[in-house]
């Protein structure tokens, strides 16, 4: 099982290296450094933008919390019955998944601005900050897909359907509001506000309370699987 684990995580390194790579490639050359900076941050077409997280990044990152996890039994689904410890035991293993995630992706991330565009400059643009504040933000967003992977996949009972129907609420509800209604909120336009409220004008207020509508949906989503598991130990118990 940690030879699994291993192997994900080298493949999801591997996996978001070439993707950076060949995302940012166009960036290099551009002058003044800031507008490289912007680009390579939150540009359209950077692995960090909103459309990579939803779109590049949603199914691999589902992947890798099934391949992280501890696989579960029958006889460890019948000893955790009624005990809330099976579903607590997915969580936990989840919050590992999206922790490794979004390290290896901020670590990424660092060294290609590193590399770009030097220490000097990202001392200047206080780079270290606006690396903290956007991994508590993909933190709180990524364990939010992994809680809603978590309650579907109680439901369904289906890895493959569970990554799909996830994938799918995530496209629809980003294209609804890239094309039909731009003004509505949704937790995946907190993404990009992240990044845009940092490179651009640093206001810690508006992240604040992004960072507090995220745990508001981590919350309720933690409430929803619990109350599926809930319903689906019932549900075994009454035909034991």
């Amino acid at each position: 099982m940690k030879s699994k684990r291993l192997l994900s995580t080298i493949c999801l390194f591997l996996f978001m290296v070439v993707l950076w790579y060949k995302q940012t490639s166009d960036f290099v050359h551009l002058q003044p450094l800031y507008n490289r900076f912007l680009s390579i941050n939150s540009n359209i077409y950077s692995p960090n933008s909103i459309e990579a997280h939803v779109l590049f990044f949603t199914y691999p990152f589902l992947m890798f919390v099934k391949n992280t996890a501890t696989p579960s039994h029958a006889a460890a689904t019948v000893r955790y019955l009624m005990r809330g410890a099976k579903y607590q035991k997915d969580v936990l293993n989840a919050f590992y998944a999206v922790l490794i995630f979004v390290t290896i992706h901020l670590f990424i991330l660092s060294g290609y601005n590193l590399f770009y565009l030097g220490s000097v400059f990202l001392k200047d643009v206080s780079f270290v900050q606006i690396l903290l504040c956007e991994f508590l933000g993909l933190v709180f967003y990524y364990f939010s897909l992994a809680l809603l992977y978590i309650a579907i996949k109680t439901i369904l009972n289906s890895d493959i359907l569970s990554y799909s129907f996830v994938f799918f609420i995530v496209t629809l509800t980003f294209f609804f509001n890239k094309l039909v209604m731009q003004e509505l909120y949704t937790p995946i336009r907190d993404l990009a506000n992240i990044v845009l409220l940092l490179v651009a004008s640093g206001d810690m207020y508006s992240i604040v309370t992004i960072y507090l509508r995220q745990i508001t949906i981590v919350v309720v989503l933690l409430v929803f699987g619990w109350n599926m598991f809930q319903r689906k130990d019932y549900l075994k118990n009454d035909s034991i």
